[in-house]
């Protein structure tokens, strides 16, 4: 029901459930928004409202692309198993406007246009990163809220007050 009630489709509602398959169904939807809750309480902590400094950048990502199901899950949703994996960083290559891209994607449920090489496609970066072993990826341009959207642009600028300030996080993580 959390994931109809978000709008999501099945290949999301897949992401969110296959890694609980061995879990009781039955709390999966209050533990997912017991644990949004949590990661809710832990972004407000981190930025201090009155000078916007952030106070704790040891933030887990805000989303993670999941490899296996091909979607970007909120890491305020995901249960206790998914939270526990690692999560690798992979940075874009910065290019010149007309180098580059922009796709819409199911993958990010077409929140945001994703900067890509004119010459590269998420598909071909998927299975480079499936033959790598990797399952759950921070892939910025992916996870991080990009510019494109105008009617998302506060809430780009909201989150870029936090997420950008704690990427080194992300990195540390498995360095």
């Amino acid at each position: 029901m959390h994931c109809i009630s978000q709008g999501q489709d099945f290949g999301t509602a897949y992401a969110y459930l296959r890694p609980q398959w061995h879990l009781d169904f039955f709390t999966l939807e209050a533990r997912m928004t017991y644990t949004e809750a949590e990661d809710a309480r832990e972004r407000a902590e981190a930025l201090d409202p009155s000078n916007n400094h952030v106070v704790n950048a040891k933030l887990r990502p805000r989303r993670v692309w999941d490899l296996f199901s091909n979607r970007v899950l909120l890491n305020g949703v995901e249960t206790e198993s998914v939270l526990r994996l690692v999560v690798v960083p992979v940075s874009h290559v910065w290019l010149a406007e007309n180098e580059r891209t922009e796709v819409h994607t199911p993958i990010n449920s077409f929140q945001w246009p994703v900067p890509l090489p004119v010459d590269s496609s998420l598909e071909r970066v998927r299975i480079e990163l499936l033959n790598l072993g990797l399952q759950y990826v921070w892939l910025d341009v992916l996870c991080l809220r990009q510019r494109g959207n105008p009617e998302a642009e506060p809430q780009r600028a909201h989150e870029w007050k936090l997420d950008v300030r704690t990427i080194g996080a992300v990195h540390r993580e498995t360095g």
